[in-house]
């Protein structure tokens, strides 16, 4: 069952922003690229809030880096279901 985005919200205040975890670190077009995920569990569903990290900066806007990385990150929760894992991308 999915969880409403208020439940969301209150699990992330109670687990205190939940677990932060490197998901993915690449070198891309010359760039030193990772991305990392606040980790928020709710019932059996873990809720990733994404952010992505170009050159040691957040990425303020949608680049190829961002992009490539997303789908990365996309294909990493795909597997983590098709395994029994729930996870959904959220806030990403």
């Amino acid at each position: 069952m999915k969880a409403s985005y208020e439940d969301v919200q209150r699990a992330e205040k109670v687990q205190q922003g939940g677990k932060y975890r490197l998901l993915l670190q690449r070198i891309i077009n010359g760039h030193k690229c990772r991305c990392f995920a606040r980790v928020v569990i709710v019932g059996v569903t873990a809720y990733w809030s994404i952010t992505y990290v170009i050159d040691g900066r957040e990425a303020e806007s949608f680049t190829d880096e961002v992009r490539i990385m997303a789908e990365l990150v996309e294909a990493k929760s795909y597997d983590l279901c098709k395994n029994g894992k729930e996870t959904i991308l959220w806030r990403y």
